[in-house]
């Protein structure tokens, strides 16, 4: 149903903001196994700050192969996040290098 695709994406991009370690497709594993983790909380925590308690309004895959994804909130916060090997040129011209992020609309 709908509301159960909903409700793992919410906790698919939770993990992924908060933390960085989504799992994501095989294919944009490392060589160990898993993904490497955000080198430090400070990347993530403002990430936390203005999603916690925030209803997610959309949330998508921006290539085939699932490796970008994006999720918005209804405060106007949107995370993306490129788990592919390759750097991807979003609709408004930003390079999101390989294993990359890019976090919009937060205040600090």
């Amino acid at each position: 149903p709908a509301s159960l695709s909903c409700s793992i994406a919410r906790t698919r991009l939770t993990t992924c903001a908060t933390r960085m370690c989504s799992a994501p497709p095989a294919e944009a594993r490392t060589a160990a196994g898993v993904m490497p983790h955000a080198r430090s909380s400070g990347v993530t925590t403002p990430v936390a700050r203005a999603t916690f308690g925030v209803p997610m309004t959309d949330y998508r895959w921006l290539t085939p192969d699932r490796l970008v994804q994006q999720s918005a909130f209804a405060n106007g916060v949107r995370v993306t996040v490129n788990f592919g090997e390759r750097p991807f040129t979003m609709r408004d011209g930003f390079t999101l290098a390989a294993r990359g992020h890019r976090f919009e609309g937060i205040r600090e």
